[in-house]
């Protein structure tokens, strides 16, 4: 008797072994890579809205995480978005979706994909969802305009230490350096008003991209 308590024993010892090796294999780069081209074959396959809806549990959870199951399915959600933003037909199947017609009062635009496959697969219920959307929204959309692709999504999650953190990281601002005389005119402008410029850009930094106007003058009225 105790001799088989010892071998039940022991195979749970292995059993856990193996489970945490798997796991440790899942979190991997290389489990990670893998994981996220079976999601995608499966978001080629099933087609834009079943993805989209498989997605949806847990998938709010992403927030203030960086577990990677959590982060390929907003990988799978970015990818339906560059999908829909080319297919018409997948987006016509977006729009279809019975949760639209259920919830006429937010309706999906065709120039903005993006937010509408993430308010597909987040839900549509309650200030938490908006908020959800409007953070992920913030977090990828500067990706989205660059055309990442989506397999990328994980890892560059991973690198900013979360959505919330990349969501921070994305917040654009220009600061404009110029003569004394020229700030004076800039400030001055209280209504739309037309300047011919010589300006210099320099590289996005830390979230800011400065510019420094050299010249400024309005155009002669002929």
């Amino acid at each position: 008797m105790a001799h088989k308590k010892h071998w039940i024993k022991q195979k749970r010892v292995e059993r856990n072994k193996v489970d945490a090796h798997n796991e440790d294999e899942a979190s991997s780069p290389i489990g990670t890579r893998m994981a996220m081209a079976q999601a995608l074959e499966q978001l080629n396959s099933q087609g834009v809205v079943a993805a989209l809806r498989g997605q949806k549990q847990g998938i709010s959870d992403l927030l203030h995480n960086t577990d990677r199951a959590l982060s390929i399915k907003l990988a799978v959600v970015y990818g339906a978005g560059l999908i829909v933003e080319r297919d018409d037909d997948e987006w016509h199947a977006l729009c279809a979706a019975q949760e639209w017609i259920d919830h006429p009062k937010v309706k999906p635009k065709r120039t903005d994909p993006l937010r509408a496959v993430l308010r597909l697969a987040v839900g549509f219920e309650g200030k938490k969802a908006d908020s959800t959307v409007h953070r992920y929204y913030r977090a990828l959309h500067p990706l989205f305009t660059e055309k990442v692709p989506a397999d990328e999504i994980p890892s560059r999650i991973i690198e900013a230490g979360g959505v919330e953190k990349m969501r921070q990281n994305s917040a654009r601002s220009i600061v404009v350096n110029s003569t004394p005389e020229i700030m004076r005119t800039v400030y001055g402008v209280n209504k739309a008003a037309h300047f011919r410029a010589w300006i210099t850009v320099y590289p996005l930094e830390g979230g800011v991209a400065k510019v420094t106007i050299g010249k400024l003058k309005q155009p002669k009225i002929k």
